[in-house]
Order: structure tokens, then C-alpha cells, then sequence
């Protein structure tokens, strides 16, 4: 079967005439639809031509990471786009082979909101996000590690707070293993609301402000 997918554009686009249905969803039905798309598109999306040149950059992660436009922000950087949406911990971890095929330079990881969202324990959810890290250490790959972004508290509840304890957690072991470490959270979140909606068009994804101060945040570490 093939399946056609909407362009990054088109999906920013339309998602603003999306909110409202979306958005009258429970979370949990949310994060339930999400996980049956995944597995439609996830086939067509998680395979990566080998290049022939050595690979700068990968970003690894899951809608949020996809919907970024990373080579527009990065021009002349051999870059590779490895986030998948719906995509989880295990997913990531299943299919690290095909990113370390890639032979990058360096790896960008942002995960976990999935797993919270589908009411994965933090500790699972940490234990994932550190079995991707060494796993790209033991294959010589530099990796910069990124805190899970926040969604409204609006939309997801108590997630954020799970959110937050998860983040604790990773940056304590980057600190403790000299692996940089980079939170945006700071800069789009507030302590009461979560992600502000300054920055997302539906509570959890991002909108175009947030994705420029992602990219100015990991700008210094692109070579």
C-alpha cells in the first residue's frame, strides 16, 4: 500500500483549522489516534537512503523533531531528519542501526513525549532515552542531548509534570556524563501553563517562534 504524506508546509498550514477538533479530544484518545498513525506512516518515513558522504548531523525524534525544516535553518550542512511522528523511545532505539549506518558526525536527540502521553512510566521512559544514548556512544557518535519539551497544561494535564520529572532526571545524568545538554523549556514554557501558546498551534506541537529558538539554541554545536 502506499500512502501519501503531507508536506511539513501544508500540515503548519492547516493545523490551526485542526485545533479546535483536536483539541475537544481527551488526551489519551489523542495520544491513542497518534499511535495508530504511526504505525500507517511510520513504513514509509523511518528509512534513510545511506548517503555517500559522511552525514554532519542527525536529529533523532518524533513529530516535533520532523515538522522543524531543519536544512533550510542549516544550509551546507549534510543534514538528516530522523524524527518520525508518533514515534516513542522504542522506536527509536529499534531502528538505531539505520541511523548509525548514516555514520554521523554528531546526533541531536529529543524524545518521550509519546511514551508520557501513552501513560508510560518516567523511569521506562528515561531508562529508553539513556539505552539511545549509549548505544550512539558505543557507535562513536557525538550526542547532544535535548530535555522533553513541555505541552499546555491545558491540553495534557498532568503530563507536564511527568514532563518535568523526566527532564530532572536527564539532565542530571548528562551532567554526571559530560554530555551536553540543551532546555528549551525555559524560553516557551511558563511554570503554571506549560507551553505558552505563544508557541504551539495545538497545545503540543510547535509553532515556527519555538523552532527558531530551537535552532539558535543548537546552533553552536553544528559544525
Amino acid at each position: 500500500m502506499r500512502i501519501k504524506l503531507p508536506s511539513r508546509n501544508r500540515a503548519c498550514q492547516n493545523g490551526a483549522s485542526r485545533t479546535r477538533a483536536w483539541a475537544a479530544l481527551p488526551w489519551p484518545l489523542a495520544a491513542c489516534i497518534a499511535a495508530f498513525l504511526v504505525t500507517l506512516m511510520s513504513g514509509a518515513m523511518a528509512q534513510p537512503v545511506a548517503p555517500s558522504r559522511q552525514v554532519d548531523v542527525v536529529l533523532l525524534g518524533d513529530s516535533i523533531t520532523w515538522a522543524g525544516k531543519w536544512e533550510s535553518r542549516f544550509p551546507g550542512v549534510r543534514l538528516v531528519n530522523r524524527g518520525i511522528p508518533g514515534y516513542k523511545t522504542t522506536n527509536v532505539l529499534n531502528e538505531l542501526d539505520a541511523t548509525i549506518a548514516l555514520r554521523p558526525k554528531k546526533a541531536f536527540l529529543m524524545i518521550g513525549i509519546n511514551d508520557l502521553l501513552g501513560m508510560a512510566p518516567v523511569d521506562q521512559v528515561y531508562d529508553g532515552t539513556i539505552a539511545i544514548v549509549r548505544r550512539l556512544q558505543a557507535a562513536g557518535i557525538p550526542v547532544v542531548m535535548l530535555a522533553t519539551l513541555e505541552c499546555s497544561r491545558k491540553s495534557c494535564v498532568q503530563a507536564v509534570d511527568w514532563v518535568r520529572e523526566l527532564d530532572r532526571k536527564l539532565e542530571a545524568f548528562a551532567r554526571a556524563q559530560n554530555i551536553p545538554y540543551i532546555d528549551l523549556n525555559p524560553k516557551i514554557t511558563d511554570p503554571d501553563s506549560g507551553l505558552l501558546p505563544a508557541y504551539t498551534w495545538d497545545g503540543l506541537h510547535l509553532s515556527e517562534p519555538a523552532y527558531v529558538i530551537w535552532a539558535d539554541a543548537i546552533r553552536p554545536y553544528i559544525r
